[in-house]
C-alpha cells in the first residue's frame, strides 16, 4: 500500500510525467525495496520488516497490472 498511495500521490502531482520522472521514482521504490531487503537480513524485527518488504514488492508490481484511479 506504501507504493500504491505513494504512486497516486505522485501522478496527483505529476499527471503527464516524462520517461526521465518515470524513471526517477522507480528507481527511488525499488531503492527503499532494497533497503528493506537489507534490514530483512540484519534487522532485529525480521518478521515485521519482511512483510513490509513483500508488501512493497507487491504494491509495485501491481501498479502494472491495477493502477489506482486518478479523479
Amino acid at each position: 500500500m506504501v507504493v500504491r498511495n505513494g504512486w497516486y500521490v505522485w501522478r496527483i502531482k505529476n499527471p503527464n510525467p516524462i520517461l526521465k520522472d518515470r524513471l526517477k521514482w522507480n528507481s527511488i521504490t525499488i531503492l527503499l525495496i532494497v533497503t528493506r531487503f537489507v534490514n530483512v537480513i540484519k534487522g532485529k524485527d525480521k518478521k515485521v520488516v519482511f512483510t513490509e518488504f513483500v508488501g512493497r514488492v507487491v504494491g509495485w508490481w501491481s501498479l502494472i497490472f491495477n493502477k489506482p484511479k486518478q479523479k
